[in-house]
């Protein structure tokens, strides 16, 4: 049988759950309401009646950065993508006598990586959000990257 919340949620629960949940997002404070998987959370239904500026600060995001959509080389090894830094020599001279074009990206832009983690996205706007709600200084990062990661 399919189980339905009973009535809603205060807004002062509501929004007690949203910041002890890490400043969760509504669905899915509900998913996890209905299916009785976080201790003394109520059978309610949980509902966002107005927007979290800490939410707001904390979960911004970049403009999206759009890649090239065609590679400029079809043959094997011609066209490398790494993660490296300091002096490359060596592997500079191997590029030239074999003809591989060697292309750098913008310094901290994940976008150009290619294989974004996005775990780690959500840890870093729970953790911000977090520290913004409570005007707690940067030096409590490691503490609200952990209780992020054990909510």
């Amino acid at each position: 049988p399919v189980l339905e919340f009973s009535s809603k949620a205060s807004s002062s629960q509501a929004w007690l759950w949203h910041r002890r949940l890490s400043h969760l997002n509504f669905d899915t404070i509900n998913l996890l309401s209905k299916n009785d998987i976080v201790v003394g959370l109520s059978k309610l239904k949980f509902v966002k009646e107005h927007l979290c500026s800490s939410c707001e600060l904390g979960k911004a995001k970049r403009k999206s950065f759009h890649s090239k959509l065609t590679p400029s080389s079809k043959r094997r090894l011609h066209l490398l993508h790494m993660d490296l830094c300091g002096p490359i020599r060596t592997l500079h001279a191997y590029f030239a006598a074999e003809g591989i074009q060697h292309q750098t990206s913008v310094a901290r832009t994940p976008e150009q990586n290619g294989v974004v983690k996005r775990q780690n996205r959500t840890l870093v706007e729970a953790a911000r959000t977090m520290l913004s709600s409570a005007n707690l200084p940067l030096f409590f990062w490691a503490e609200a990257i952990a209780t992020a990661f054990f909510t």
